[in-house]
């Protein structure tokens, strides 16, 4: 799987170095922080996966959860309601983020079903981010995530759906044909659900990032937020 893996991430990133550069030349003019982003969603990707190969895939989760609690806390008294719910929700999200990591490798030693919906949300991040900057038009949550856009939807949505397909050319008898059916609708679903969270909170309390952790990122939890949310997909391979 690890090397099926890195095929097509390097494919979807070679193809995707297109689009950056059109933004980069024709939309953003000068926009210097486009490239130095796009290499460390490289480094952070390809570093992920060869840390979920190596077995570490429940340590890189709680360390991953962790620093999100520590940036959602940094912010928590601009907060203007109840400051509880922002903690409780962000709780449940990142405890079921780090325990099905743990189930999956240390329980069932599932090193691909991880790589498998980590792999989809990278390619849903990526292309939606992509065609909602070249495509948008129509906005999806205007008072949440202003910049999160239908067609980037569609976008990541269809391209989920192609890396899907390509992994199941590849390793048709891994998982049953309906996961790889389901899936895709699901972790795209799920990513952005958790993405609208963290955007959301990002809005409530005023501010731009969570933490310079990660330069042009907006920090640990900005990252990683929509594969937080995109881990509740683990627990169908798990079934």
């Amino acid at each position: 799987m690890l090397t099926v893996i890195i095929q097509i991430l390097a494919l979807f990133f070679g193809l995707s170095l297109l689009p950056v550069f059109y933004i980069l030349f024709f939309k953003q003019r000068g926009n210097i922080s486009l490239p130095l982003k796009y290499l460390l969603y490289l480094a952070l990707a390809f570093g992920s996966i060869y840390v979920i190969q190596l077995g570490y895939s429940a340590y890189w989760a709680a360390a991953i959860a962790a620093i999100g609690f520590f940036e959602i806390l940094t912010h928590i008294k601009r907060y203007p309601h109840n400051k509880l719910f922002p903690v409780i929700i962000y709780t449940l999200f990142a405890a079921n983020f780090t325990i099905v990591n743990y189930v999956q490798m240390q329980t069932n030693n599932n090193y691909d079903a991880v790589l498998y919906v980590y792999t989809l949300v990278l390619v849903f991040d990526g292309m939606s981010q992509l065609g909602g900057q070249i495509l948008g038009r129509r906005k999806l949550t205007p008072f949440i995530s202003p910049h999160k856009t239908l067609e980037g939807l569609i976008t990541g949505m269809v391209f989920c759906y192609i890396a899907s397909a390509a992994i199941q050319m590849q390793i048709p008898d891994f998982f049953l044909p309906y996961i790889y059916i389901i899936s895709p609708s699901l972790i795209s679903i799920t990513a952005l659900g958790g993405d609208l969270l963290a955007s959301y909170y990002k809005r409530a309390c005023g501010i731009k990032d969570f933490s310079n952790l990660l330069p042009s990122h907006g920090g640990i939890l900005d990252r990683f937020d929509g594969l937080i949310g995109a881990s509740l997909t683990l627990w169908l391979s798990t079934f």
